[in-house]
């Protein structure tokens, strides 16, 4: 069966590599606008001028953006490549991010529950809608699960690379990711230290976040999005978002987590099923104020904490293809497709 579920996270990896890249290729360059607006600062960098506390750059969120996800995009812009980096960025980060979910799964809960997650995560609109745009969140959903092998592995290097990465790319978003740590740390007394280092080496970004918070907060109000728009008119819109393959999973998995007592369950496995819901609860401040992007966010946790439930709920060999099957199907229907027919008609292409 271990061919058979790595066949499954492959066809999942191609799947997303073909819409991702499949834009790459067409547009020459990124999808989405978000994009524009973070080449700015790194043309300002580039250039020799301090983007962060640039007024007109700040107008947008009322208060200075994390500067590293722009000073590595200034890289390639100061050699005159930046359009050209931030397409092969587009073919790559969406396949990276189910691959790096799919690999903390497979760490912590093995193969089988691997399998799972990817195939889930696949039929998550939301996900794709922001993780495959090259956008300081891609970085957040690529880096959180690297951070959460990182903590239950004891890595402590690594986990305090990640975190860092994440809070000076991403910065006040990427808080609410290390909030679950901190949570899960005192709860159960696990890995106190390397989370103390965590929140020190993010202090001072979060210092300067904290003093210009409430204009910040000021900004977030009202709609900032089409996706926003469509959820406060529909608020049903909003599982619609995050991918009903993905909801439906998820609500079978917490009746099974709660209702049923699973023997012998490995304490890492079940470890990062708590860390998942832990995770999830986090992101909830973002239904307040942009719920567009708690439903991209909050799908990696589902799909995480889903996974592995499945992978234990689900043990005969016929049943797991023809789930993994059904899932895999209903990825490709709800979200891959339609998305590659959009990007047939013509209508994701950015605008400058």
């Amino acid at each position: 069966m271990e061919t058979a579920y790595r066949v499954f996270i492959l066809l999942v990896l191609l799947s997303g590599l073909l819409i991702s890249a499949g834009i790459a290729f067409r547009n020459g360059s990124p999808n989405g606008t978000d994009f524009y607006y973070h080449l700015k600062y790194a043309e300002k960098y580039a250039n020799g001028q301090m983007a962060l506390f640039d007024p007109q750059l700040m107008e947008n969120n009322k208060g200075p953006y994390p500067p590293l996800f722009h000073l590595l995009l200034a890289i390639p812009v100061f050699f005159g490549f930046g359009i050209q980096f931030g397409a092969l960025l587009q073919a790559i980060l969406y396949p990276l991010v189910l691959l790096s979910t799919a690999f903390l799964v497979f760490k912590l809960g093995g193969l089988k529950p691997a399998a799972f997650t990817a195939v889930v995560l696949l039929s998550a609109v939301a996900f794709f809608d922001r993780g495959g745009q090259v956008t300081p969140q891609s970085v957040d959903v690529i880096f959180m699960p690297i951070a959460a092998f990182a903590f239950f592995k004891r890595k402590e290097l690594l986990f305090l690379v990640s975190t860092a990465v994440m809070a000076y790319s991403h910065a006040p978003y990427s808080f609410l990711l290390l909030a679950p740590f901190v949570l899960y740390a005192f709860w159960k007394n696990f890995n106190k230290n390397a989370v103390f280092k965590a929140v020190a080496v993010s202090l001072p970004i979060a210092l300067l976040v904290l003093w210009f918070l409430p204009s910040m907060l000021s900004a977030a109000g009202g709609v900032n999005t089409t996706q926003e728009q469509l959820i406060y008119h529909d608020p049903f819109y909003l599982l619609a978002f995050i991918g009903p393959p993905l909801f439906v999973v998820f609500l079978i998995s917490v009746f099974y987590f709660f209702k049923r007592k699973e023997a012998a369950v490995p304490d890492e496995e079940n470890g990062l099923k708590q860390f998942g819901l832990l995770w999830l609860a986090c992101l909830t401040p973002l239904l307040l104020v942009f719920p567009d992007r708690f439903a991209s966010y909050a799908a990696q946790p589902i799909a995480v904490f889903s996974g592995l439930v499945l992978g234990r709920i689900i043990a005969k060999p016929w049943k797991i293809l023809f789930v993994l099957s059904v899932l895999l199907l209903l990825g490709w229907l709800y979200n891959t497709i339609p998305y590659w027919n959009l990007l047939l008609e013509g209508r994701l292409v950015p605008v400058p």
